[in-house]
Protein backbone atom coordinates (compact mmCIF):
# COMPACT_ATOMS: atom_id res chain seq x y z
CA UNK A 1 0.00 0.00 0.00
CA UNK A 2 1.33 3.25 -1.32
CA UNK A 3 -1.00 5.32 0.11
CA UNK A 4 -0.73 5.38 4.49
CA UNK A 5 -3.87 3.39 6.35
CA UNK A 6 -4.39 4.68 9.93
CA UNK A 7 -5.61 3.12 12.37
CA UNK A 8 -7.06 4.74 16.14
CA UNK A 9 -8.24 8.15 17.08
CA UNK A 10 -6.65 11.51 17.05
CA UNK A 11 -8.03 14.46 19.39
CA UNK A 12 -9.70 12.24 21.38
CA UNK A 13 -7.96 11.35 24.37
CA UNK A 14 -8.38 7.44 23.64
CA UNK A 15 -5.43 5.37 24.20
CA UNK A 16 -4.81 2.42 21.74
CA UNK A 17 -4.54 -1.04 24.12
CA UNK A 18 -3.82 -3.70 20.90
CA UNK A 19 -4.42 -4.00 17.54
CA UNK A 20 -3.26 -6.57 14.66
CA UNK A 21 -1.98 -5.68 11.21
CA UNK A 22 -2.18 -8.24 8.39
CA UNK A 23 -0.52 -8.16 5.23
CA UNK A 24 -2.85 -7.98 1.92
CA UNK A 25 -2.18 -8.40 -1.52
CA UNK A 26 0.52 -10.65 -0.83
CA UNK A 27 0.77 -11.66 -4.57
CA UNK A 28 2.52 -7.93 -4.67
CA UNK A 29 4.96 -9.09 -2.61
CA UNK A 30 7.68 -12.38 -2.68
CA UNK A 31 6.33 -15.37 -1.30
CA UNK A 32 7.04 -15.87 2.19
CA UNK A 33 7.39 -12.33 3.19
CA UNK A 34 5.44 -11.05 6.50
CA UNK A 35 5.18 -8.32 8.79
CA UNK A 36 6.12 -8.18 11.91
CA UNK A 37 5.77 -6.14 14.95
CA UNK A 38 7.16 -5.40 18.61
CA UNK A 39 5.09 -2.74 20.91
CA UNK A 40 6.18 -1.39 24.17
CA UNK A 41 3.16 -2.02 26.40
CA UNK A 42 2.57 0.22 29.93
CA UNK A 43 3.79 -1.87 32.80
CA UNK A 44 4.80 -4.73 30.28
CA UNK A 45 8.08 -2.55 28.59
CA UNK A 46 8.67 -4.12 25.04
CA UNK A 47 7.12 -7.51 24.35
CA UNK A 48 9.88 -8.84 22.70
CA UNK A 49 13.69 -8.18 21.85
CA UNK A 50 14.11 -4.74 20.18
CA UNK A 51 17.20 -6.30 17.62
CA UNK A 52 16.07 -6.35 14.05
CA UNK A 53 18.45 -9.49 14.12
CA UNK A 54 15.04 -11.04 16.51
CA UNK A 55 12.47 -9.64 14.29
CA UNK A 56 11.34 -13.40 12.95
CA UNK A 57 10.24 -13.74 16.59
CA UNK A 58 8.08 -10.20 16.89
CA UNK A 59 4.20 -10.79 16.59
CA UNK A 60 3.16 -10.88 13.19
CA UNK A 61 0.55 -11.43 10.43
CA UNK A 62 -2.87 -10.91 12.41
CA UNK A 63 -1.54 -11.41 15.78
CA UNK A 64 -2.28 -9.47 18.70
CA UNK A 65 -0.24 -7.25 19.48
CA UNK A 66 -0.60 -5.16 23.29
CA UNK A 67 -3.39 -5.83 25.59
CA UNK A 68 -6.78 -6.34 26.39
CA UNK A 69 -9.10 -5.85 29.13
CA UNK A 70 -5.87 -4.20 31.33
CA UNK A 71 -6.58 -0.79 30.42
CA UNK A 72 -2.99 -0.46 29.87
CA UNK A 73 -1.60 1.67 26.30
CA UNK A 74 0.70 1.04 24.09
CA UNK A 75 3.63 3.27 24.14
CA UNK A 76 5.64 3.01 21.38
CA UNK A 77 5.94 -0.11 17.98
CA UNK A 78 8.44 -1.34 15.73
CA UNK A 79 7.80 -2.59 12.44
CA UNK A 80 9.61 -4.63 9.57
CA UNK A 81 8.74 -6.37 6.49
CA UNK A 82 10.58 -10.00 6.28
CA UNK A 83 11.50 -12.83 4.24
CA UNK A 84 11.26 -16.29 3.86
CA UNK A 85 14.79 -16.35 5.05
CA UNK A 86 13.64 -14.53 8.81
CA UNK A 87 15.72 -11.47 7.53
CA UNK A 88 14.51 -7.86 6.75
CA UNK A 89 13.20 -8.23 3.10
CA UNK A 90 14.96 -6.50 0.81
CA UNK A 91 13.18 -3.69 -1.78
CA UNK A 92 10.79 -3.16 0.02
CA UNK A 93 10.00 -1.04 2.38
CA UNK A 94 7.58 -0.59 5.85
CA UNK A 95 7.19 3.26 6.89
CA UNK A 96 4.99 4.33 10.03
CA UNK A 97 3.84 7.43 12.07
CA UNK A 98 2.24 7.44 15.29
CA UNK A 99 0.50 10.16 16.58
CA UNK A 100 1.04 10.32 20.73
CA UNK A 101 -0.03 12.53 23.74
CA UNK A 102 1.25 15.44 23.89
CA UNK A 103 3.44 15.24 20.79
CA UNK A 104 0.83 14.32 18.13
CA UNK A 105 2.66 13.45 15.16
CA UNK A 106 5.70 15.41 15.40
CA UNK A 107 8.38 12.55 15.24
CA UNK A 108 7.36 12.02 11.49
CA UNK A 109 7.84 8.66 9.35
CA UNK A 110 10.42 5.87 10.92
CA UNK A 111 10.62 2.93 8.38
CA UNK A 112 11.88 -0.89 8.68
CA UNK A 113 12.41 -1.50 12.73
CA UNK A 114 12.92 2.13 13.83
CA UNK A 115 11.13 2.73 17.13
CA UNK A 116 8.18 5.14 16.92
CA UNK A 117 6.63 6.52 20.09
CA UNK A 118 8.51 7.02 23.24
CA UNK A 119 9.19 4.87 26.40
CA UNK A 120 9.80 5.85 30.13
CA UNK A 121 7.35 9.16 29.89
CA UNK A 122 4.23 7.03 30.54
CA UNK A 123 2.96 8.57 26.70
CA UNK A 124 -0.56 6.79 24.97
CA UNK A 125 -0.24 6.29 21.26
CA UNK A 126 -3.45 7.58 19.94
CA UNK A 127 -2.91 6.69 16.31
CA UNK A 128 -0.81 4.30 13.58
CA UNK A 129 -0.30 5.32 10.03
CA UNK A 130 1.47 2.35 7.89
CA UNK A 131 1.97 2.13 4.13
CA UNK A 132 4.83 -0.61 2.02
CA UNK A 133 6.37 1.06 -0.60
CA UNK A 134 9.00 -0.90 -3.21
CA UNK A 135 12.66 0.62 -3.49
CA UNK A 136 12.57 2.80 -6.66
CA UNK A 137 9.20 3.00 -6.68
CA UNK A 138 7.06 6.04 -6.44
CA UNK A 139 8.34 8.52 -3.45
CA UNK A 140 4.58 8.24 -2.75
CA UNK A 141 3.86 12.33 -2.59
CA UNK A 142 0.87 13.20 -4.14
CA UNK A 143 2.43 14.68 -7.38
CA UNK A 144 4.35 10.99 -7.67
CA UNK A 145 1.34 9.29 -7.41
CA UNK A 146 -1.34 11.27 -9.81
CA UNK A 147 0.70 13.12 -11.91
CA UNK A 148 -0.87 15.73 -14.48
CA UNK A 149 -4.43 16.93 -13.56
CA UNK A 150 -6.77 17.45 -16.12
CA UNK A 151 -10.67 18.46 -16.48
CA UNK A 152 -12.68 16.21 -17.57
CA UNK A 153 -16.43 17.50 -17.52
CA UNK A 154 -17.20 18.57 -14.15
CA UNK A 155 -14.68 16.25 -12.50
CA UNK A 156 -10.89 17.12 -11.88
CA UNK A 157 -9.24 13.98 -12.76
CA UNK A 158 -5.37 12.71 -12.37
CA UNK A 159 -2.91 11.22 -14.84
CA UNK A 160 -4.58 7.88 -14.87
CA UNK A 161 -8.06 9.51 -15.79
CA UNK A 162 -9.10 8.33 -11.92
CA UNK A 163 -11.34 11.50 -10.04
CA UNK A 164 -9.07 13.36 -7.72
CA UNK A 165 -9.79 16.00 -5.45
CA UNK A 166 -7.10 18.26 -4.14
CA UNK A 167 -7.33 19.17 -0.10
CA UNK A 168 -4.87 21.87 0.44
CA UNK A 169 -4.36 24.82 2.83
CA UNK A 170 -3.85 28.57 1.91
CA UNK A 171 -1.16 30.85 2.72
CA UNK A 172 -2.18 33.95 4.68
CA UNK A 173 -1.03 37.24 2.12
CA UNK A 174 2.92 36.41 1.13
CA UNK A 175 3.55 40.15 2.56
CA UNK A 176 2.16 39.47 5.53
CA UNK A 177 2.66 36.02 6.96
CA UNK A 178 6.12 34.75 4.47
CA UNK A 179 7.73 32.80 7.46
CA UNK A 180 5.06 29.91 6.87
CA UNK A 181 6.38 29.53 3.38
CA UNK A 182 9.35 26.82 4.41
CA UNK A 183 10.12 23.49 3.41
CA UNK A 184 9.39 22.26 7.53
CA UNK A 185 5.96 24.05 7.63
CA UNK A 186 4.97 22.02 3.82
CA UNK A 187 6.28 18.96 4.71
CA UNK A 188 4.64 19.50 8.50
CA UNK A 189 0.74 19.66 6.29
CA UNK A 190 1.49 17.16 3.72
CA UNK A 191 2.77 14.26 5.92
CA UNK A 192 0.80 14.77 9.41
CA UNK A 193 -2.37 16.60 8.35
CA UNK A 194 -2.56 14.87 4.71
CA UNK A 195 -2.83 17.37 2.78
CA UNK A 196 -1.76 17.65 -1.17
CA UNK A 197 -1.85 20.93 -2.07
CA UNK A 198 -0.55 24.62 -0.88
CA UNK A 199 -2.18 27.56 -2.71
CA UNK A 200 -0.12 31.37 -2.53
CA UNK A 201 -1.72 33.78 -1.45
CA UNK A 202 -0.20 37.13 -3.13
CA UNK A 203 -2.96 40.11 -2.26
CA UNK A 204 -2.53 42.57 -5.34
CA UNK A 205 -3.68 45.68 -3.52
CA UNK A 206 -4.31 45.13 0.25
CA UNK A 207 -1.55 44.57 2.96
CA UNK A 208 1.44 45.61 1.06
CA UNK A 209 0.38 43.47 -1.97
CA UNK A 210 1.87 43.48 -5.52
CA UNK A 211 -0.17 46.23 -7.50
CA UNK A 212 0.49 48.99 -4.95
CA UNK A 213 3.97 48.58 -3.96
CA UNK A 214 7.28 49.38 -5.77
CA UNK A 215 9.53 47.30 -8.22
CA UNK A 216 11.31 45.82 -5.14
CA UNK A 217 8.34 44.99 -3.15
CA UNK A 218 6.95 43.15 -6.76
CA UNK A 219 10.02 41.34 -6.92
CA UNK A 220 10.12 39.95 -2.86
CA UNK A 221 6.76 38.94 -3.68
CA UNK A 222 7.25 37.16 -7.00
CA UNK A 223 10.59 35.76 -5.22
CA UNK A 224 8.13 34.33 -2.35
CA UNK A 225 5.88 32.62 -5.28
CA UNK A 226 8.30 31.31 -6.82
CA UNK A 227 10.16 29.80 -3.69
CA UNK A 228 6.66 28.52 -2.71
CA UNK A 229 6.57 26.75 -5.78
CA UNK A 230 9.60 24.96 -5.83
CA UNK A 231 9.38 24.25 -1.92
CA UNK A 232 5.92 22.14 -3.43
CA UNK A 233 7.60 20.66 -6.18
CA UNK A 234 10.17 19.41 -4.08
CA UNK A 235 7.86 17.75 -1.45
CA UNK A 236 5.82 16.55 -4.45
CA UNK A 237 2.75 19.25 -3.35
CA UNK A 238 0.55 21.02 -5.97
CA UNK A 239 0.73 24.34 -5.65
CA UNK A 240 -1.96 27.37 -6.73
CA UNK A 241 -0.62 30.49 -7.60
CA UNK A 242 -3.16 33.02 -6.52
CA UNK A 243 -3.67 36.30 -7.61
CA UNK A 244 -5.62 37.59 -4.50
CA UNK A 245 -7.63 40.48 -5.39
CA UNK A 246 -9.62 41.68 -2.42
CA UNK A 247 -9.93 45.23 -1.99
CA UNK A 248 -9.50 45.74 -5.80
CA UNK A 249 -12.63 44.22 -6.52
CA UNK A 250 -12.63 44.37 -9.98
CA UNK A 251 -9.34 41.98 -11.72
CA UNK A 252 -9.98 44.59 -14.94
CA UNK A 253 -8.51 47.60 -12.79
CA UNK A 254 -5.15 45.65 -12.66
CA UNK A 255 -5.54 43.53 -15.67
CA UNK A 256 -1.98 44.50 -17.61
CA UNK A 257 -0.15 43.55 -13.82
CA UNK A 258 -1.98 40.35 -14.42
CA UNK A 259 -0.97 39.66 -17.95
CA UNK A 260 2.73 40.28 -17.48
CA UNK A 261 2.99 38.35 -14.03
CA UNK A 262 1.09 35.29 -15.69
CA UNK A 263 2.99 35.52 -18.38
CA UNK A 264 6.47 35.16 -15.81
CA UNK A 265 4.79 32.67 -13.94
CA UNK A 266 3.39 30.16 -16.98
CA UNK A 267 6.80 30.64 -18.53
CA UNK A 268 9.11 29.95 -15.71
CA UNK A 269 6.63 26.69 -14.50
CA UNK A 270 6.03 25.80 -17.98
CA UNK A 271 7.16 22.11 -17.44
CA UNK A 272 6.00 21.89 -13.79
CA UNK A 273 2.83 19.30 -14.01
CA UNK A 274 1.83 20.53 -10.23
CA UNK A 275 1.29 24.16 -10.72
CA UNK A 276 -2.42 25.33 -10.95
CA UNK A 277 -2.95 29.17 -11.60
CA UNK A 278 -5.95 31.41 -9.85
CA UNK A 279 -6.27 34.34 -11.90
CA UNK A 280 -8.44 36.32 -9.32
CA UNK A 281 -9.32 35.45 -6.15
CA UNK A 282 -12.75 36.92 -5.16
CA UNK A 283 -14.28 39.80 -7.37
CA UNK A 284 -16.58 41.70 -5.29
CA UNK A 285 -18.25 45.66 -5.18
CA UNK A 286 -20.56 45.07 -8.12
CA UNK A 287 -18.46 43.35 -10.27
CA UNK A 288 -20.35 41.71 -13.22
CA UNK A 289 -19.52 38.44 -14.54
CA UNK A 290 -18.97 39.69 -17.73
CA UNK A 291 -16.26 42.23 -16.85
CA UNK A 292 -14.72 39.10 -15.14
CA UNK A 293 -15.22 36.87 -17.91
CA UNK A 294 -13.82 39.71 -20.09
CA UNK A 295 -10.35 39.88 -17.84
CA UNK A 296 -10.38 35.85 -18.13
CA UNK A 297 -10.37 35.71 -22.00
CA UNK A 298 -7.42 38.03 -22.17
CA UNK A 299 -5.81 36.40 -19.17
CA UNK A 300 -6.17 32.67 -20.08
CA UNK A 301 -4.14 32.99 -23.79
CA UNK A 302 -1.66 34.38 -21.46
CA UNK A 303 -0.96 31.76 -19.40
CA UNK A 304 -2.16 28.78 -22.32
CA UNK A 305 0.31 29.91 -24.36
CA UNK A 306 3.14 28.09 -22.20
CA UNK A 307 1.56 25.81 -21.54
CA UNK A 308 -2.09 24.28 -23.24
CA UNK A 309 -2.71 22.22 -20.53
CA UNK A 310 -2.52 24.33 -17.52
CA UNK A 311 -5.20 24.10 -15.02
CA UNK A 312 -6.71 27.84 -14.50
CA UNK A 313 -8.96 28.48 -11.87
CA UNK A 314 -11.44 31.64 -12.64
CA UNK A 315 -13.42 33.52 -9.72
CA UNK A 316 -17.10 34.51 -9.98
CA UNK A 317 -18.94 37.85 -8.60
CA UNK A 318 -19.51 38.37 -4.88
CA UNK A 319 -16.52 36.75 -3.46
CA UNK A 320 -16.90 33.97 -5.87
CA UNK A 321 -20.38 32.79 -4.12
CA UNK A 322 -22.12 33.38 -7.81
CA UNK A 323 -21.21 30.19 -9.91
CA UNK A 324 -24.91 30.11 -11.20
CA UNK A 325 -23.55 33.42 -13.11
CA UNK A 326 -21.07 31.11 -14.82
CA UNK A 327 -22.89 28.52 -15.52
CA UNK A 328 -25.16 30.49 -17.24
CA UNK A 329 -22.63 31.91 -19.84
CA UNK A 330 -18.98 30.07 -19.05
CA UNK A 331 -15.83 30.58 -21.13
CA UNK A 332 -15.53 28.46 -24.25
CA UNK A 333 -12.71 27.48 -26.34
CA UNK A 334 -10.21 26.39 -23.49
CA UNK A 335 -9.67 23.02 -21.65
CA UNK A 336 -8.90 22.70 -18.23
CA UNK A 337 -10.70 25.51 -16.84
CA UNK A 338 -12.12 25.86 -13.23
CA UNK A 339 -14.66 28.13 -11.05
CA UNK A 340 -14.47 29.06 -7.71
CA UNK A 341 -16.17 29.15 -5.10
CA UNK A 342 -15.68 30.21 -1.69
CA UNK A 343 -17.77 29.67 1.42
CA UNK A 344 -17.36 30.45 5.36
CA UNK A 345 -19.45 28.12 7.21
CA UNK A 346 -20.86 29.66 9.69
CA UNK A 347 -22.49 32.65 6.85
CA UNK A 348 -23.08 30.61 3.95
CA UNK A 349 -24.92 27.42 4.25
CA UNK A 350 -27.83 25.53 2.17
CA UNK A 351 -28.65 28.02 -0.46
CA UNK A 352 -24.74 28.17 -1.39
CA UNK A 353 -24.55 24.60 -1.43
CA UNK A 354 -27.44 24.21 -3.36
CA UNK A 355 -26.32 26.84 -5.89
CA UNK A 356 -23.00 24.94 -6.40
CA UNK A 357 -24.45 21.72 -6.87
CA UNK A 358 -26.98 23.36 -9.32
CA UNK A 359 -23.83 25.04 -11.12
CA UNK A 360 -22.06 21.46 -10.90
CA UNK A 361 -25.05 19.86 -12.46
CA UNK A 362 -25.38 22.19 -15.12
CA UNK A 363 -21.88 21.03 -16.31
CA UNK A 364 -19.54 23.51 -14.92
CA UNK A 365 -16.36 22.21 -13.22
CA UNK A 366 -16.27 24.42 -9.83
CA UNK A 367 -12.89 24.07 -7.25
CA UNK A 368 -13.78 25.76 -3.61
CA UNK A 369 -10.15 27.52 -3.67
CA UNK A 370 -10.74 29.03 -0.44
CA UNK A 371 -12.89 28.65 2.67
CA UNK A 372 -13.26 28.60 6.07
CA UNK A 373 -15.17 27.27 9.33
CA UNK A 374 -16.60 30.18 10.79
CA UNK A 375 -18.38 33.04 9.48
CA UNK A 376 -17.43 35.31 6.54
CA UNK A 377 -15.27 38.17 8.52
CA UNK A 378 -12.68 34.83 8.63
CA UNK A 379 -12.85 35.55 12.89
CA UNK A 380 -16.57 35.24 14.05
CA UNK A 381 -18.20 32.24 15.47
CA UNK A 382 -17.19 28.50 14.46
CA UNK A 383 -19.83 26.21 12.61
CA UNK A 384 -18.13 22.76 12.65
CA UNK A 385 -22.01 21.52 11.77
CA UNK A 386 -22.22 23.37 8.83
CA UNK A 387 -18.57 22.95 7.74
CA UNK A 388 -19.46 18.89 8.24
CA UNK A 389 -22.10 19.33 5.94
CA UNK A 390 -19.87 21.17 2.97
CA UNK A 391 -17.97 18.63 3.34
CA UNK A 392 -20.35 15.88 2.30
CA UNK A 393 -21.75 17.61 -0.42
CA UNK A 394 -17.91 18.68 -1.58
CA UNK A 395 -17.11 14.94 -1.34
CA UNK A 396 -20.40 13.96 -3.01
CA UNK A 397 -19.70 15.39 -6.16
CA UNK A 398 -15.69 15.15 -5.58
CA UNK A 399 -15.02 19.07 -5.44
CA UNK A 400 -11.30 19.83 -4.32
CA UNK A 401 -10.96 22.52 -1.22
CA UNK A 402 -8.63 24.68 0.15
CA UNK A 403 -8.72 25.53 3.63
CA UNK A 404 -7.46 29.66 4.71
CA UNK A 405 -5.23 30.85 6.20
CA UNK A 406 -1.66 29.18 7.11
CA UNK A 407 -0.83 31.71 9.81
CA UNK A 408 -1.23 32.52 13.91
CA UNK A 409 -3.07 35.39 13.04
CA UNK A 410 -5.72 36.23 16.22
CA UNK A 411 -8.58 35.04 14.03
CA UNK A 412 -10.40 31.99 13.90
CA UNK A 413 -10.11 30.96 10.65
CA UNK A 414 -6.08 31.19 11.34
CA UNK A 415 -5.08 27.08 11.44
CA UNK A 416 -2.06 27.67 13.93
CA UNK A 417 -3.38 28.98 17.65
CA UNK A 418 -2.29 32.73 17.81
CA UNK A 419 0.36 32.48 21.39
CA UNK A 420 2.55 30.03 18.67
CA UNK A 421 5.51 31.01 16.70
CA UNK A 422 6.04 28.01 15.25
CA UNK A 423 6.46 28.20 11.27
CA UNK A 424 6.22 24.08 11.14
CA UNK A 425 6.47 20.84 12.66
CA UNK A 426 3.20 21.55 14.98
CA UNK A 427 1.83 19.58 17.81
CA UNK A 428 -2.31 19.21 17.40
CA UNK A 429 -2.24 21.34 20.03
CA UNK A 430 -0.92 24.02 18.72
CA UNK A 431 -3.50 24.24 16.38
CA UNK A 432 -6.33 26.36 16.30
CA UNK A 433 -9.92 25.19 16.83
CA UNK A 434 -9.64 25.53 12.46
CA UNK A 435 -6.77 23.62 12.23
CA UNK A 436 -7.88 20.86 14.70
CA UNK A 437 -10.83 20.28 12.77
CA UNK A 438 -8.66 20.61 9.53
CA UNK A 439 -6.92 17.65 10.22
CA UNK A 440 -9.24 15.67 12.14
CA UNK A 441 -11.23 16.05 8.43
CA UNK A 442 -8.07 15.18 6.14
CA UNK A 443 -7.75 12.27 8.25
CA UNK A 444 -11.28 10.90 7.68
CA UNK A 445 -11.25 11.52 4.65
CA UNK A 446 -7.58 9.45 3.38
Amino acid sequence: MSEAKNLGTTGEGKRIEGFWIKLVGTDQLPAGASIRYNVHVQNQGWLSDTGLDTAINWIGDGGFAGSQGKGQRVEAIQIILVGEDGKQLPGYTVSYSVHGQDYGWSQGWKKDGEVAGVTGQSKRLESIRIKIEREGASTGTPVDEHGKLSVVGTQLTDESGLPFQIKGVSTHGLSWFPEYVNADAFQTMRDDWGINAVRLAMYTEGYNGYCVGDDNNRALLKERVINGVNLATDLGLYVIIDWHILSDGNPLTHQAEAIAFFDEMAAQFKNNNNVIYEICNEPNGGTTWSQIKQYAETVIPVIKSHNQDAIVIVGTPTWSQDVDQAAANPILGYSNLMYALHFYADTHRDSLRNKMSAAIDKGLPIFVSEYGICDSSGSGPINEGEANLWMDRLNQYGVSHIAWNLSNKNETSALIRSDINKTGSWLESELSISGQWLVKMLEKTQ
